[in-house]
């Protein structure tokens, strides 16, 4: 359709829209946010067969549930797999759920904000299911995303082996049945415990009662949201947590919650979070079980006298978790070890590394990531790293050119026009001579040479 060039009013027209109604920022400033809103309705245009000024006025006004639908998938990121971050579902398994077996006997409710194509809600399932405590009120897995063609696969529960990267053979053998052309189904004990939503974290009010749910696992969200909507959702979590109930989310993301009204609770070297029963946020809470604590849980940065707590159970938050003199900084894997392995040819172990590192917001950590994939034949592996490297950063020059790589490969003439087209705009507003980032010195000139060499 059109390629018409977009005003910046008009730009930045949806970019508040998104942001409005969605929470979602789409860039970290006003120019990249220009860029992401520009891809945005350059894709749309294309898919639907729409001239691009009516792709604008359609996101600016509509607001209906088949608009949600149809705009969901291209302002969401689906990277996720099965049993994904063991230390964290480790602690779950270990610390969280026999808090909750002490309380009287009721099912236990879990919520996966953010559940994507369900392989999150499974596992918790799979490790309830499998826990050895009794869980004599029984339990519900609840999953929840705005996008509802993730929702779709994640209640069929049909995975193929990208899904299985956290699992070994014997657990693939454990929790699913075999399906069809490789792919594999949760076992129907799992599947019947967990129900799929769509939900608008930020647009919608809680579905859930005050009190109702135990555990919200929301992990890999709250990022993507800016300071008003992130608020506004840890408001929902709250209402909707039992006094005694816990949240879950990414490690990147632990920093986002310090003006949040939840204390944090470190368990096997992990933080997780808990509700303040009552006001002021930073209230007093105990440093270990039984104990008492007249200190703020998150230190107080103007006072030099200001000590740390007894290690137990609660201990305090570090501003920077790498810079926690308590983790060993060997525990940090280093690129330039990545490089070395993958150059070396040990390329499980350099993508071990790599997966360790997934929680990043770093977009050349999902750019390297793709390498390694590509290197051991894992293409749907390598498209779903770059595409989360391009949500990161939508002028990634190089993510870009591999995936036009892959759509080549791949014989997709419909992606390789895309990728043609949106690699020839960045080019061209580069100067000639200016070197690509991660390219190995090819120029922009260069690759428009490559491109046009097609």
């Amino acid at each position: 359709m059109s390629s018409l060039r977009l005003l910046p009013e008009d730009l930045d027209k949806l970019v508040y829209s998104i942001k409005n109604r969605f929470g979602i920022v789409l860039g970290s400033d006003i120019q990249k946010a220009r860029e992401k809103a520009a891809l945005l309705v350059r894709d749309l245009s294309q898919d639907l067969d729409e001239r691009q000024d009516k792709i604008v006025t359609w996101i600016i006004e509509r607001s209906d549930r088949t608009f949600v639908e149809v705009i969901s998938p291209y302002i969401t990121v689906g990277e996720t797999y099965f049993f994904r971050d063991r230390k964290i579902l480790s602690s779950f398994k270990e610390d969280i759920l026999p808090s909750l077996v002490s309380s009287p006997k009721r099912p236990i409710k879990v919520w996966s904000a953010g559940c994507s194509t369900g392989e999150e809600p499974y596992t918790l399932a799979m490790i309830m299911e499998d826990s050895t405590l009794g869980l004599g009120g029984g339990f519900r897995v609840y999953g929840t995303d705005l996008n509802e063609s993730s929702l779709k696969k994640a209640r069929r529960g049909i995975y193929g082996k990208w899904s299985f990267r956290g699992m070994n053979d014997t657990e693939i053998t454990r929790y699913f049945d075999p399906f069809e052309d490789g792919f594999f189904q949760v076992k129907g004990r799992y599947r019947s415990a967990v129900s799929f939503d769509s939900a608008n974290l930020v647009a919608s009010a809680t579905p859930w009662r005050s009190g109702e749910i135990d555990v919200i696992f929301c992990r890999n969200v709250m990022m993507y949201f800016d300071d008003d909507s992130r608020k506004k959702v840890l408001e929902g979590f709250l209402e909707a947590l039992s006094p005694e109930g816990w949240l879950v989310v990414a490690a990147c993301e632990t920093s986002l919650m310090e003006e949040s009204h939840f204390y944090p609770v470190h368990l096997g070297g992990q933080t997780f979070f808990r509700p303040f029963e009552s006001e002021p946020p930073f209230c007093a809470f105990p440093s270990e079980v039984g104990g008492e604590s007249h200190e703020s849980p998150w230190g107080n940065e103007n006072d030099d006298d200001y000590e740390e707590y007894e290690t137990g159970l609660y201990e305090p938050l570090p501003v920077d978790p790498r810079a926690d003199s308590t983790e060993p900084e060997a525990d940090i894997p280093d690129i330039g070890l990545i490089h070395s392995l993958a150059d070396r040819g040990e390329t499980e172990r350099a993508l071990e590394l790599c997966l360790s590192l997934g929680n990043s917001t770093d977009p050349y950590i999902h750019y390297l990531t793709s390498i390694i994939y590509q290197d051991m034949g894992d293409l749907d592996g390598a498209k779903e790293t770059l595409r989360k490297a391009l949500f990161l950063d939508p002028s990634f020059v190089m993510a870009h050119y591999s995936l036009l790589g892959i759509a080549i490969s791949e014989g997709n003439q419909r992606e390789r026009s895309r990728h043609v087209r949106n690699l020839r705009e960045l080019l061209l507003g580069m100067p000639g001579e200016e070197t690509v980032p991660y390219g190995d010195g090819a120029t922009a000139k260069d690759l428009l040479s490559a491109l046009n060499n097609l």
